[in-house]
This record gives structure tokens, C-alpha cells and sequence, in this order.
């Protein structure tokens, strides 16, 4: 019984008049000496291939100098990443054919004459689509050949900065400040982010000053009242509880240490719990008086949450606090945060520091993305190629050993797309998301999304047949090996589904949940919540004889392969259903006709819904609530911390939802009415939209960023994509602003910003919004950003914003109390003082720089 096997990546064949068999000297010697320069020719030329998607194409040319004493092997090939699929190459010498993912494979034809020391050669390559970010140039490219052990490509492996956030190795040219590559294509009407622009936003908010926010927490409580007085804190805190867990006081006790505060002596902080059904959970007082503080939870939340908003209270430098009464609970049950693990590995250490911070600022749910095409990253019992194979990338195109290399995680090992949580991690973080009130959701994608998966099982069934074991082969088997379907998923994946035709599958997809469950309950945590992701499956199964036996079967209710989304989910809500588990997945996994939310698993069943404004996602949020589900907001125009900051090549993301996402749209995002959000927002291109608001029967339960880590391959990278937009999400999550209007049905909605004419219903509101964000802004900018710096969270710097007037520089950030550098040359940098302009000439650099020394990105600024 063959399998179909995944080809993998970029291979190019470099040719020479070396006619000798290939050795590891000559894969050495090409990794080393060939250097390898790339980038984006144009968007949309004007002789895009016929088959580009709706006409748009880019072009990427890649360079390829011999630098070594000798001519390259012609056997030698090498593979590279691409995000998009390519649609060919009018090279003589080369020709490219996509592979298997975001990988594609580089040949010579029979005109190519080899590669000679000191030589150079070019290639254009046409790609689907677009690109205008500087990282969806992928690195770590690399050589391989003849069944030798590949190397990656010495000056494409990435050169990172001390932190690990900024990539530095120049192989690509990146993004040039041109129209046709700044520009998607002629309907891309939103303007590039620039120094000037930047200030003119900046100077919208005002700098309040650090005494402005002092007594402001983050998220904001329901009800603070000002007592007048001030409470010394110099000796620390002691907390006094009986109440809480022993674990719970021990990450407060940790909380107020990483912020430079003793425990266990000081002022008392005594908690008690007082429990009041009619509120919701996480409900607390607070009350600083000038010589103790009381805290009276309704339940262990609300106490633990009393405690940090005390911590919250804090400003770092101070030995004070204001005196208050605060009356507070939150505005959703469900506050949480989604992190893919799967496209880009990222470590306990990351996982253990985000919780500490979603425990300061109130997040309570915790989505753990574990397992997608790119890797599975859990151990589970019984099945150990999930992680001996599932959860690496190397050059092996048989999967036995490891998975081919994608997003550019290149062919050595260790590398960023490698790695797996052992049960013993697992437990660990869930005790550690339990002592911070959080939960964790585990989330395993499948039908589509199960590229790891697949091809761990195809690796297992391998090993047992060459055993004789057909019965163990097939056993946990989630492919079928005579599937000849031809189908490409969105991300270009041709096998990346699990077969629901298959027993084998469900049987798998059982033993996977009972193990996860075992580590929950292990862990004292039990297991309530589990999201199968079931989103993105088209095309899959038409031409799979196992499915073809169903189609003509008259008992199993299945006509064609169109049928099989809404059986699988089916069928994995009777697993679910008989562990007493709640179903949850994406809303595009949850619409086929036959499902019935009422009998799903859970009381009810939860929808995690993420369409986009643009695409006609505004209705799928009411539309999911109104069908019984238990609904979770989570838009990718507003919510996705995958997607950049601004508008700037520089900025690390994806886009295809929104050109940018910065902290202010963020929270300026109204999750309970949804349609209302199109008078501030644009579509992806600067293009209006338009909504009217249809009829909301069921309030949603809560809402929650989600990180993707497709282009963030160290921790550190991950971090400045999270924070500080995470904020937002604490803040909307908790409280509902006064500027969020009600849900009416029947309003009709249009954009009314980025130039179009639209709307004006929320006008007042957003002098109210535009109020609150400055006052938000300064509590983040002069309280919040010093204490990640203490927990040595890496967030993202804000940019400068400056222009220069008749010789002097004006600068400002979003962050009011985040200090400004600048430099005449680039080299020498003092602080910028707004009170005293500084006198630099026609031009000028500016960053800005942390507490802890770490500075942002820098830009110039030339006088107009």
C-alpha cells in the first residue's frame, strides 16, 4: 500500500560543467559560498500570468552569486519558502514548480550552463497575490541533493539582535519605497505610515502627565470613587487571606515582587470572600484607606482580581497610592487569548510570562492553538509520532523522521518551526494557569489544518507494516492511501486533511481527547471546554474510495463530499458529548445545514466567530448568538495581533484582513455592535463598507485577540505582536464604555474615514471614544509599559512621530511618558524634552527607548 508522500519546499538545481557524482562537500561548500539575495521586483505587473487570481500577480527575483573558488556541483538544489504559490518563472535557465505548502521546488532547464566562481545569476519568479511587508521574505533557505544532509544557506539564516526580535542578515532587499511595491494593486487607497503622518495622528492626544492617571487601573472598574487621601507603601504589602488558594497567593505575592514590592510585610491587604449569586464571577470590592487595604471578593476570582487591582493602582517609582473605594466586576464571562504554537514553535517560558500578564490585566480564558499543518505540539500517550515526527522540520522527504520544512524554518535542527510541550510541560502550565484564574482551551485542528498530524500517522503506519502489524498500522491512520483528490487548502496544502470516511480517524481523534483530558484532570484542572477548529476543509475527500463507498451507501445519509463537514462534526461531538466535554470550533466549521446547534456538546456549544467586516463577517457574529451558540468575538480586522501595527513594510504580519491593527483600533472596537464598527473602519484596501444591523437575540459571551505565528519565529517577535494591543482586549473584555451604543436593528452603518463620506450616527461618540483612548493612552504609556519592562516583555516600542519646523524637531508617540531619543547623524542619541525643541537642520533620527535600555525602531525625518 503506497502513501502519498509531500514533496517539500523550493529546490533549485544549480548546474556547472562539474559532472561528478554530488558529495556532503559539495552540499557544504554550496551552503557556505553561494549567496543568495532577494526581492520584490513589482506588484501587478503587467504581463501577470493568465491564471492569477483575479488578475493580480507579483514578482520576485532572486540572485544567486558563486562566491566560492569553485564551480558549484550541478546536482546541488535548494529549497526556500514562499507564502504564496507561485505561477511560474519566464526564466531560460530555471523553471519553479509549487511543491507542498508555502514551498516550491527550483530546476534548471537544459539551457542552463552551470554557475562558475565569481558568477552571478537572476531569476524572476511571478507569485500569487501581493506582497508589501518586509517579513514575507521567508529565511533560511538551503541546499540539499542526492540524499546528503542539507545545510542552510549560510547568509539566509536570520542575524538576530540581542533580544531576538529584529532580523538583521540583509539577504533580502525587502520592500523599496516605490509605488508598485508599496501598493497591493490600483485599488490600494490607504497611505504608507511616515514621520509626518505619524505626529499628525500623535498630536490628537494630549499628554496628560503621569499625576492625570495615577489612580487609573487597567481594565477600568466599574465604579471608582476618590477617598482624597494617600497610603504609604514603602514596606510593601502582606497579604492576609484565608480565602484564597495557597497557589493564588503565591502569583499575587509574585506579582507585586516583579514590579520591585516586598511581600509579606508592609501594609495589610486582607481578602475575604463574600459570595453574591446576582453577580457575576470576578466581582470584587477594593478600599485603600491611608492605613490598610480591604478586598471583598463575591467568589476566589473576584478576590484574586481585588488584588490586582492594587497592583494595578501601582506607579512605578512611587511609594504612594491613592485612596479609593472601587466597585467592580467584569463585562463578559469570557476574556481571553489565543496563541498558535503550531506554524511557529514558542516556548514554556513565553506561555509562563503571557499568563502572568493576562492574570494582572484580568483575561481569564486561555485559547493554546497546538497543533495545525505546521507542527502538532503536545506528547500525547500511546502515539509518539505525533511528536517524533509531528513536531519537527527537516530535509526528509519521506515524513518519516520529521515534517519538511515550512516558514522558513530551513533544514537543521533545532530550528523555530521545532518542539513540543512534554505531558509534563502541559501540566505545568495548566497549574500555572489555574493559580492565575485562567483556563486553558486546548485547541487541536481538525478535519482541515491536520497536516501534522496526517503525515505523523502516515509515519507510524509505515513503521508497523514493516513490522507485519497491518492491524497497528491501520489503527490510528487519519489517510486514505488511495486518495487521489486533487485540492488546495489556503494555504496551499494538497493533504492536509483528516479522512472522516476513515474509523481510524474518529478512533484517533478519541484517544487524542482522552489523553488531553487525563492531563487535566492530573493537573486539577479538569478539561470542560474543547476546540476542534474544524474551519478551512474545501475541496478535500471527492476522490477518496473510502468517502466513494459512502456516497453510494443509501444508509449513511452522505451524498457527496460537500456532506462530509457537518458528519464530522457530527461525529466528534458524540466523543465530546460522552466525556461531558463542550464542543467549540470556528463559526465556518459550524454551518453546514445538518448541524443542530441544540444537540451539539455543551450547554450550548461555543462559536468562536471571526469573519471580517468586509467579507460580510458583520451578520455572522448575531447570526451564530441567534442560532443558540454560545458566541466569542473575535474579528480579525480589530482582534488578530498577527496582522501589523501600520501601514510600513517594516511592520512584521500578515494582512489580509487589515493593512494594520494598532492599539487604538484595538480598543476602539465595539464586540456588541458589531455593524456599527463599519462607521470607523475601512475594508483592506481603504474601500467603504456597509451594514445594517440585523436582529440580536443572544448576548455574547466574551471576546478574545488571537496571535498567529506564521511570521513570528522567536519569542521575543511574539511578544511585540501582543503587547501592547492585549491591553485593548483587557479593557473591552471588562468594561463597556460609555461611547459603545446599543444594538438597534434596522440602522444602516457606512464607513466614514480614510476619505469616504459616510455615516454619521456616532459622531458624538467619538469625541466620548476619542476622550477615553487619551486617558487610556497615558495610563499605558506612563504606568503600564514600565511594568512590562520590569517582567522583561518585549513589547513593541511605539514609533516616532516627528516633523522638523524651521530647523526644529516636533516629536510625539501614541504612549504619552514613553521617552523620546533623537540623533542629528544616527549615532549619538539624547533625549527629545517637548519643552525645549531641539535644533537639528534639514534632518533628523528619532526612536524611543524603555526603562530597561531597549529601544525601538528608528526612523529619519527630513524637513519638507
Amino acid at each position: 500500500m503506497r502513501l502519498k508522500l509531500t514533496l517539500l519546499a523550493s529546490s533549485v538545481m544549480l548546474a556547472s560543467m562539474n559532472v561528478h557524482a554530488l558529495t556532503q562537500s559539495d552540499i557544504d561548500y554550496a551552503a557556505k559560498h553561494i549567496k543568495l539575495t532577494t526581492g520584490l521586483v513589482e506588484n501587478k505587473p503587467q504581463d501577470c500570468p493568465p491564471e492569477s487570481p483575479w488578475g493580480h500577480c507579483y514578482r520576485v527575483e532572486i540572485e544567486l552569486e558563486n562566491t566560492g573558488k569553485r564551480d558549484l556541483n550541478k546536482d546541488v538544489e535548494i529549497y526556500f519558502s514562499n507564502y504564496h504559490r507561485t505561477l511560474g518563472s519566464k526564466s531560460d535557465e530555471f523553471k519553479i514548480e509549487h511543491i507542498n505548502g508555502d514551498l516550491h521546488k527550483i530546476t534548471t532547464t537544459d539551457r542552463f550552463n552551470g554557475l562558475k566562481s565569481g558568477q552571478t545569476k537572476k531569476l524572476n519568479i511571478d507569485f500569487m497575490n501581493w506582497i508589501v511587508s518586509e517579513s514575507d521574505f521567508f529565511p533560511n533557505y538551503y541546499v540539499a541533493g542526492a540524499n546528503l544532509q542539507a545545510r542552510n544557506i549560510l547568509n539566509t539564516q536570520p542575524l538576530l539582535d540581542k533580544v531576538g526580535l529584529d532580523e538583521l542578515s540583509g539577504f533580502s532587499r525587502g520592500i523599496k519605497n516605490t509605488e508598485n511595491q508599496l501598493k497591493r494593486n490600483a485599488g490600494d487607497l490607504l497611505p504608507t505610515a511616515t514621520a509626518t503622518s505619524r505626529y499628525a495622528d500623535n498630536a490628537k492626544t494630549k499628554d496628560l502627565g503621569v499625576e492625570a492617571v495615577s489612580e487609573h487601573i487597567l481594565p477600568t472598574p466599574m465604579k471608582t470613587t476618590l477617598l482624597g487621601g494617600k497610603l504609604d507603601i514603602t514596606q510593601g504589602f502582606n497579604i492576609v487571606s484565608d480565602a484564597l488558594p495557597l497557589n493564588q497567593l503565591q502569583a499575587l505575592n509574585d506579582r507585586f515582587k516583579s514590579l520591585g514590592i516586598q511581600t509579606g510585610q508592609g501594609v495589610t491587604v486582607d481578602v475575604t470572600v463574600k459570595p453574591e449569586p446576582s453577580k457575576p464571577s470576578g466581582s470584587y470590592t477594593l478600599h485603600i484607606d491611608e492605613d490598610k487595604i480591604a478586598i471583598i471578593g463575591t467568589d476566589n476570582a473576584g478576590a484574586f482580581y481585588g488584588v490586582q487591582s492594587v497592583a494595578g493602582m501601582l506607579t512605578l517609582g512611587k511609594n504612594t497610592l491613592d485612596t479609593v473605594m472601587i466597585e467592580d466586576q467584569p463585562r463578559y464571562d469570557y476574556r481571553g487569548m489565543h496563541v498558535d504554537v503550531s506554524r511557529n514553535f514558542h516556548s514554556k517560558a513565553f506561555i509562563f510570562k503571557l499568563m502572568d500578564q493576562m492574570a494582572a490585566y484580568k483575561l481569564n480564558k486561555f485559547h493554546f492553538h497546538l497543533a495545525d499543518d505546521e507542527g502538532w505540539r503536545l506528547e500525547i500517550n500511546g502515539l509518539p509520532e505525533l511528536t517524533e515526527v509531528g513536531a519537527h522540520r527537516c530535509h526528509d522527504l519521506d515524513e518519516n523522521k520529521c515534517m519538511l520544512p515550512q516558514l522558513g524554518s530551513g533544514a537543521e535542527l533545532p530550528n523555530t518551526g521545532s518542539g513540543y510541550y512534554t505531558r509534563e510541560d502541559y501540566k505545568e502550565i495548566l497549574k500555572y494557569a489555574s493559580a492565575r484564574n485562567i483556563q486553558v482551551i486546548p485547541s487541536m485542528d481538525m478535519p482541515g489544518h491536520s497536516l501534522a498530524a496526517v503525515k505523523a500517522m502516515e509515519a507510524r503506519y509505515r513503521k508497523f507494516m514493516a513490522q507485519g502489524d497491518q492491524t497497528a498500522a491501520e489503527m490510528y491512520l487519519l489517510s486514505d492511501p488511495y486518495d487521489t483528490t486533487k485540492y488546495y487548502s489556503i494555504q496551499h496544502y494538497q493533504d492536509n486533511t483528516i479522512n472522516p470516511c476513515l474509523e481510524s480517524s474518529f478512533i484517533f481523534m478519541d484517544k487524542v481527547i482522552d489523553e488531553i483530558n487525563k492531563l487535566h484532570t492530573e493537573s486539577g484542572q479538569p478539561l470542560t471546554d474543547y476546540h476542534i477548529g474544524a474551519d478551512e476543509t474545501a475541496g478535500a475527500w471527492g476522490d477518496s474510495p473510502a468517502c466513494r463507498k459512502m456516497f453510494v451507501d443509501p444508509k449513511s445519509g452522505i451524498k457527496n463530499a460537500k456532506d462530509l463537514g457537518g458528519y464530522f462534526i457530527n461525529r466528534i461531538n458524540h466523543i465530546l458529548d460522552t466525556k461531558g466535554l463542550t464542543l467549540g470550533a470556528w463559526n465556518d466549521g459550524l454551518s453546514h445545514s445538518v448541524i443542530e446547534p441544540s444537540k451539539l456538546a455543551g450547554d450550548p456549544a461555543k462559536a468562536w466567530v471571526w469573519g471580517t467586516m468586509f467579507w460580510g463577517g458583520v451578520d455572522n457574529y448575531n447570526n451564530f448568538a441567534n442560532k443558540g451558540y454560545d458566541v466569542v468575538v473575535v474579528p480579525p480586522d480589530a482582534y488578530y495581533f498577527d496582522m501589523p501595527y501600520e501601514n510600513d513594510p517594516k511592520e512584521r504580519g500578515y494582512y489580509w484582513a487589515t493593512r494594520y491593527t494598532n492599539t487604538k483600533k484595538a480598543f476602539s472596537f465595539m464586540p456588541d455592535n458589531i455593524p456599527a464598527n463599519v462607521e470607523w473602519m475601512s475594508d483592506r484596501m481603504g474601500a467603504p463598507i456597509a451594514a445594517v444591523t440585523g436582529e440580536k437575540k443572544r448576548d455574547f459571551i466574551g471576546v478574545q485577540g488571537a496571535f498567529w505565528s506564521e511570521v513570528t519565529r522567536t519569542d521575543a517577535q511574539a511578544e511585540y505582536m501582543i503587547f501592547p494591543r492585549i491591553f485593548a482586549i483587557a479593557e473591552r473584555g471588562w468594561h463597556k464604555a460609555e461611547w459603545e451604543p446599543e444594538h438597534k436593528q434596522g440602522m444602516e452603518f457606512k464607513t466614514n474615514v480614510d476619505g469616504n463620506k459616510g455615516t454619521t450616527h456616532l459622531n458624538e461618540n467619538a469625541k466620548l471614544r476619542d476622550a477615553d483612548w487619551e486617558q487610556f493612552s497615558n495610563l499605558i504609556g506612563y504606568k503600564e509599559l514600565p511594568k512590562l519592562d520590569k517582567a522583561n516583555i518585549h513589547y513593541r516600542l511605539p514609533i516616532v512621530g516627528a516633523v522638523i519646523d524651521k530647523g526644529y524637531l516636533n516629536a510625539n508617540t501614541p504612549f504619552s511618558g514613553v521617552q523620546i531619543q533623537y540623533s542629528k547623524g544616527g549615532k549619538n542619541w539624547e533625549n527629545y524634552n517637548p519643552d525645549k525643541q531641539p535644533l537639528v537642520g534639514n534632518k533628523a533620527y528619532v526612536r524611543t527607548i524603555a526603562q530597561d535600555g531597549r529601544t525601538g525602531r528608528i526612523i529619519s525625518v527630513i524637513a519638507n
